[in-house]
């Protein structure tokens, strides 16, 4: 078990997570406010209707995106039948990445998208690219900073789950995403002021930390594991564990040993035979 004061937040996958559920909040938020004209809409569950209705909204907030240099496509999913229940259909779209997520964030024209929340919307946005800008800098913090941004990070966060006030009678003021807490905006309250002060003891800015050669080998692994394993399958004992090593080892084999210089020595295999008494 990895102890915790091991543990370092990349400020790349903050960006990541964090901009993937304001995106979708965005985007539910969007096709509520253009109802369509199908009965799932008219119950009142625009939010992922996967119809024609919101063809052309879509295609707007597409327009915008690309205005922001960020690439943004949506498509219909099927999802499984069981039993006799038909194929349900659910509106899915892709996650922009690293910069294209922060062009997103920071470009986006939200005044074409819903005019009245617009402002709201903005400040939430600007005030966690603020905290990311910081993260992802050479800065290295001190101790009356590190105070000043957990108290400014709780504050984010009760701006990012204001509820509702008043009632519909008195004029409702309506408020963000209530209960949208994950563990990664956890973590950048309670946890990142303690990495920023590690990092600081250890004279290491926190965007050293990062995650990218992990995922990197993951999705090798993931390539290899579809392409060139039996996938636990075959012959009675096959791994795909064990044929992903077999695999590293060969190519570690034919890249860094076979390439060595002549005059280099290489390594030799030794067999210890017990000698006979």
């Amino acid at each position: 078990m990895v102890e915790f004061v091991r543990v370092f937040l990349d400020p790349l996958h903050l960006l990541i997570r964090v901009g993937d559920l304001l995106l979708e909040k965005l985007i539910n938020e969007v096709l509520d406010a253009q109802v369509g004209r199908c009965l799932k809409c008219q119950k009142g569950s625009c939010a992922s209707c996967p119809c024609d209705c919101h063809t052309a909204t879509l295609a707007h907030l597409v327009t915008l995106a690309k205005e922001a240099h960020c690439h943004l496509d949506f498509w219909v999913k099927e999802t499984e039948a069981h039993g006799n229940e038909e194929k349900a259909k659910k509106l899915k779209w892709g996650t922009p990445y690293g910069r294209e997520l922060h062009n997103l964030l920071r470009s986006l024209d939200l005044h074409a998208l819903l005019p009245s929340r617009a402002p709201e919307i903005k400040a939430v946005w600007q005030g966690f690219l603020d905290f990311h800008a910081l993260l992802d800098s050479d800065h290295l913090f001190t101790a009356e900073e590190i105070t000043a941004f957990k108290a400014r990070a709780k504050s984010w966060v009760l701006l990012l789950t204001a509820e509702s006030l008043g009632s519909h009678s008195d004029g409702t003021k309506r408020g963000m995403y209530p209960g949208c807490v994950t563990p990664y905006i956890h973590a950048l309250v309670y946890h990142v002021p303690e990495m920023l002060a590690r990092c600081a003891a250890m004279g290491i800015p926190l965007r050293f930390f990062s995650a990218e050669p992990v995922e990197g080998k993951n999705h090798v692994h993931v390539h290899r594991f579809f392409a060139s394993t039996h996938r636990d399958g075959g012959w009675p004992g096959d791994s795909a564990e064990v044929e992903l090593m077999q695999i590293e080892r060969r190519l570690f084999y034919d890249t860094h040993i076979l390439s060595l210089p002549s005059e280099a020595s290489k390594p030799h295999v030794l067999f210890v035979v017990e000698k006979e008494k």
